[in-house]
């Protein structure tokens, strides 16, 4: 018949473009291609749009590492936020470079060279593991071309070392798993470990496929006990290639895993549980919603269809429901080719498991929807969806699929596409540029956690990193709540940092007061809520007397209710605007800290409150640095009381007044402490707004408290 003829016309084709030659041209169009593009965006420099920031973490460490100052990023601490193997592959070219922003072209013509030489893996892997020549190719196409492939892989950071170890590592198990001896185990074991230093996450991936090729052998034919024998060699082989690694991590850093891979979830979730008051519904809730992000954005709009971020809900349901289509059509397809040969149905099944899995860890787990942690998947994605079109719609509809994703390419070329995946750190860099040169004396120690691009384009300064990628000194401060004390004895003399990270749950409850807020430059006052290239600039105060002299105002007197910001809110308070609701868990203690000059005189001190809800002996109880000073009645109605502070509690410096909620026995349900709101002026519960899940529950209103000599 004419079709079946056309068809197969279609299918020669593909075979003769399939030949390793013609294989070798198709790969040196990917190159050139990527150079074109490198060269390119170099009109405007190409670490603007093409580079992500953290690449310049690694070009920063494998330039101190070339000139001896070892495996450090600032010079003050080490670290091993990196993947080695291809920290490794850097050093060659640091070598030769006078800066470490020299060096960043290179890295990515060095990713650029490597993921197109992977085309000759992926078009071998392709042919193996799916049925017709047509989709082998179209693989190979997707691979080497796919706009947004192309530009991962000059992203400068390992995703084109990985995916190409990837390639590797599935090529080698399928090529072996229906024909085990002790050979291929040991390449096996070798390959995992090379792709496992290539970037330590893969090893969620490894394990099941490892363990899934393993228990396709056991039900095969040969003796169990060899077949334990060489699983247990692989295990050596990997362990043998990653032993330095591992040593060398938990030797200096006590641990076996960068400091990278947790350092950026537990500031994000300790932020959620302290700040915004989260449990464990809602941790869950959060995974799950980056998880529908990356199965929306990173999966399928990577070379598909689905729209921008900030994902909308119908296109995360739609995308899930379409994995979820594509897994079970995967799953299905290997449960019935395998049917004839079922100890190869374990090795099959291993694949989608791990890469599950890795998505689940990223997402669910550390909430981390980087985009290039996700490269691996979404070629895994490509090849399942090629997998299942050749099950269900076989033959003719299978192709009509090919053509369609054939069609991307010319879809996803148009000029736009290459303008680079970061365009927005163009005006990072106009930005930040010279900064350092206004704002920092020469030589000053500058903390900052978006420390990548600052890191070759400030040079008059030492930077340091303080969100935990690079530094694990200050992510173990920011665990026991030392930061102060780490911002001590490394002398950091300026913090330029998200707000996020100016918490007291990570520094310690005197943080707001130790931090004098700077405006130079880019650094406005009201900068950082509408524009997102800047931070936040505070100096570093060293003693009580620059406290004093910053926060303390001129009389002695400090209110409360004229605060317009939360450098005097200590533990507890609450304010009342916000709305959002998962903010309901409320320590039944609050603090303020009170930057004062101590007198002879006392101090007077007044506190305006009223409760709703409560008990007619409910009260606040004041205690002034750790001493009882008073106690504070509450009714129904907005009430001054006045007390007099002995001048023998005071001290010159920071005076920490603590509020205990005495009289009040807790709701047996959520939430489980008693909220305590501070309010400046006269608030009326039946009045003003309030939200809804408030009503229930017993409160305490503090309207002002002011404390003065005199």
């Amino acid at each position: 018949m004419p079709i079946t003829r056309w068809l197969s016309t279609i299918e020669t084709i593909a075979r003769w473009w399939l030949h390793p030659f013609r294989v070798g041209l198709l790969v040196a169009l990917a190159w050139i291609l990527r150079l074109v593009v490198l060269i390119s965006a170099q009109t405007r420099g190409a670490e603007e749009t093409l580079l992500v920031d953290d690449a310049f973490y690694y070009f920063r460490i494998a330039f101190n590492l070339t000139r001896g100052l070892g495996s450090t990023f600032d010079g003050l601490a080490p670290t091993n936020g990196y993947h080695p193997l291809w920290m490794l592959l850097l050093l060659p070219i640091f070598t030769l470079v006078q800066t470490a922003r020299d060096g960043a072209v290179l890295a990515a013509g060095l990713g650029a060279a490597i993921w197109s030489i992977g085309g000759f893996v992926a078009a071998a892997l392709a042919r193996r593991i799916l049925m017709s020549s047509l989709s082998a190719l179209v693989f190979t196409l997707l691979y080497l071309f796919l706009p947004q492939l192309v530009l991962r892989s000059l992203d400068g950071l390992e995703t084109s070392l990985v995916v190409v170890c990837y390639l590797l590592f599935f090529w080698w198990v399928a090529r072996g798993v229906a024909r085990p001896s002790r050979v291929f185990y040991a390449i096996h074991g070798a390959l995992s470990g090379m792709l496992f230093l290539a970037r330590t996450d893969a090893a969620v991936v490894i394990f099941p496929v490892s363990i899934g090729v393993w228990l396709s052998h056991l039900r095969a034919c040969y003796s169990r006990r060899q077949c334990c024998a060489d699983l247990a060699l692989a295990g050596a082989v990997a362990l043998l290639a990653v032993a330095p690694w591992l040593v060398w991590n938990w030797v200096t850093f006590g641990q076996i895993v960068q400091t990278s891979g947790t350092a950026l979830s537990f500031l994000y979730q300790r932020y959620a549980a302290e700040v915004n008051f989260w449990g464990t519904p809602e941790f869950i809730q959060i995974g799950v919603n980056i998880l529908l992000h990356v199965l929306a954005q990173h999966l399928f709009h990577a070379g598909l269809w689905i729209g921008e971020y900030p994902t909308q809900p119908w296109t995360a349901i739609v995308a899930a429901l379409a994995y979820i289509g594509l897994l079970a059509a995967v799953i299905g397809f290997i449960w019935k080719r395998t049917r004839a040969c079922q100890n190869l149905r374990w090795a099959a099944l291993s694949v989608p498991t791990g890469f599950l899995l890795l998505v689940f860890v990223h997402t669910v787990v550390r909430w981390a929807p980087r985009e290039w942690y996700y490269a691996p998947t979404i070629l895994a994605t490509y090849a399942g969806l090629l997998f299942a079109g050749e099950y269900l719609l076989r033959p003719l509809a299978s192709y009509m699929l090919f053509a369609l994703l054939g069609g991307l390419l010319v879809w996803y070329g148009r000029p736009w596409q290459w303008q680079g995946l970061y365009v927005s750190q163009v005006q990072t860099f106009e930005h930040l540029a010279g900064v350092d040169e206004v704002c920092f004396p020469q030589g000053a120690r500058v903390g900052s956690s978006d420390a990548g691009i600052r890191s070759v384009l400030w040079n008059r300064v030492t930077l340091v990193n303080l969100d935990g990628l690079v530094n694990s000194q200050v992510v173990e401060a920011y665990r026991k709540r030392e930061g102060l004390a780490y911002l001590d004895a490394t002398g950091i003399d300026y913090i330029e940092t998200r707000p996020a990270l100016v918490q007291p749950i990570f520094w310690g409850e005197e943080i707001r007061l130790r931090l004098k807020p700077v405006y130079c430059g880019i650094y406005q006052s009201d900068l950082s809520d509408r524009n997102p290239y800047a931070s936040l600039l505070f100096q570093v105060l060293r003693s009580e007397e620059e406290i004093i002299s910053v926060h303390a105002p001129p009389d002695g007197t400090v209110s409360l209710g004229e605060i317009r910001d939360e450098k005097y809110l200590g533990f507890g308070w609450q304010p009342l605007n916000l709305p959002q609701p998962a903010r309901r868990i409320i320590s039944q203690t609050a603090r303020l800290l009170l930057p004062l000059q101590a007198e002879e005189k006392p101090h007077s001190f007044s506190v305006i409150a009223h409760a709703r809800g409560v008990p007619a002996e409910a009260h606040l109880e004041v205690r002034l640095n750790g001493e009882r000073a008073g106690v504070v009645p509450l009714s129904s109605e907005p009430a001054q009381v006045d007390l007099s502070i002995p001048s023998s509690l005071l001290k010159n410096g920071i005076n920490r007044l603590d509020f205990e909620v005495k009289g009040v026995r807790l709701p047996s349900i959520r939430p489980q402490k008693l909220p305590l709101w501070f309010h400046p002026g006269y608030f009326d519960p039946y009045q003003d707004p309030l939200p809804g899940w408030l009503d229930s529950y017993p409160a305490i209103y503090v309207h002002e408290v002011r404390i003065a000599p005199g």
